[in-house]
């Protein structure tokens, strides 16, 4: 080989790699900046999500409200997500005008004014449903309930939790002494959006494929080839490689398509449709085992969801997925049969209290606007308050409210 074209190999060789190295180091540095800078620069949905933010602030739940409530929409985007061993993932400590996250992952809402030392306290645990998607600080479910209840109400809630991560959160917040005197899970809705889908097992989270991807591509190996293999690829490929996973996640968060009859089975298979009811059951039954161990009175509550009885959906039926429809449609009967068979008094069921021919709560399929939290609320007050000896022993007078 001549040397004046082996001379040429070598320079095209250094060329690349040098290209590959400042790619790779300016991928590391949009990771480093985060996932709004990715937004930022027009991937994870760019001009239409920001489109589908406006929509949704201009439904009518939102009457007289639209820019409080889009820059609510834009703020669930910035909220930090961090990854929290045992349970996945928790909310990131956060700031802004509709939205306020703790250094603990809660949001949080306006506190009493004056709380007794004594004065017991109520945790209320579920998905994006509890922690608030949808509603300012002061309009979730766990600020109405305490505005009800005239006691501390800390919001468990979490973006995607299936009822496995709200009974490990649970478990947790036990581990570390956490002072809890009621405990309500409010689940149901994610268990069957992804316990129903067929790529994904029963009691596996929305996050399971890719976090079994990353863990995978970063396998660990004592050969020192393999050593060498991972650090020529951090150095040349790597951040690359991890900036085009986060933009597809980003970009598969963002989309709002209808689900495929073949991604989802529940429909189609009776057994998958009753594992997925007996494993939320199965998961109540632990967490009331333990709160009761602990003289913790404890409350399920089986979440509305659009497809189920007659709401208001007018505003949005056409945004509506039918195959995900058809999968509640088979599960959460199933849920009520088990609930009705076992008698447990400990677990409501709270599918008929958004039926309202007159009212819009939904935003979604689950989601709902501040008026749907506050009906929620006050029938969760009334069921607890006639269940938990605490709340009978100090309750305060409030004034009527109608019933849901």
């Amino acid at each position: 080989m001549k040397p004046a074209f082996l001379k040429l190999i070598l320079i095209n060789i250094g060329v690349t790699l040098g290209l590959l190295f400042t790619l790779n180091l300016l991928a590391h540095i949009v990771m480093t900046l985060g996932e709004q800078t990715i937004r930022l620069m027009g991937w994870g949905g760019g001009i239409d999500a920001i489109n589908k933010d406006k929509a949704k602030a201009r439904l009518p739940n939102y009457e007289g409200r639209y820019d409080e409530m889009f820059q609510h929409f834009r703020e669930t985007t910035d909220v930090p997500l961090n990854y929290e061993p045992s349970i996945g993932w928790s909310r990131g400590e956060f700031s802004g005008e509709t939205i306020m996250i703790d250094r603990a992952g809660n949001r949080v809402h306006q506190p009493l004014e004056t709380v007794a030392e004594d004065t017991p306290k109520v945790h209320i645990f579920g998905g994006s449903t509890v922690w608030g998607t949808g509603v300012v600080d002061n309009e979730t479910l766990p600020a109405f309930y305490q505005n009800f209840a005239k006691i501390p109400v800390v919001n468990k809630g979490e973006t995607a939790f299936i009822s496995r991560q709200t009974l490990l959160s649970f478990v947790n917040l036990l581990s570390t002494g956490e002072e809890m005197n009621g405990v309500v899970f409010y689940d149901g809705v994610n268990d069957v959006q992804y316990g129903c889908r067929v790529e994904l097992e029963v009691n596996q989270h929305s996050r399971t494929q890719v976090f079994a991807d990353r863990i995978q591509r970063g396998g660990i190996s004592a050969s020192p080839s393999r050593e060498f293999q991972r650090y020529l690829v951090a150095l040349f490929w790597g951040g690359i490689q991890e900036l085009t996973a986060e933009v597809a996640d980003i970009i598969e968060d963002s989309r709002d398509r209808p689900t495929p009859d073949s991604s989802m089975v529940c429909d189609n298979d009776a057994d998958r449709a009753q594992r997925v009811a007996e494993a939320l059951i199965a998961n109540w039954e632990i967490a009331h085992d333990l709160a009761e161990a602990r003289g913790i009175e404890f409350m399920a509550v089986l979440q509305p969801v659009s497809f189920i009885g007659n709401p208001r959906l007018d505003h949005i039926q056409p945004t509506l997925d039918a195959e995900l429809g058809k999968q509640y449609r088979a599960v959460y009967p199933r849920i009520q049969q088990l609930i009705e068979e076992r008698n447990y008094d400990w677990i409501q069921v709270y599918t008929p209290v958004l039926n309202d021919p007159d009212m819009y709560f939904y935003i979604d399929f689950c989601h709902v606007s501040g008026n749907g939290n506050q009906r929620i609320a006050r029938r969760l007050y009334r069921d607890t308050l006639n269940h938990w000896e605490f709340l009978q022993n100090g309750a305060i007078a409030t004034e009527s409210q109608p019933e849901p």
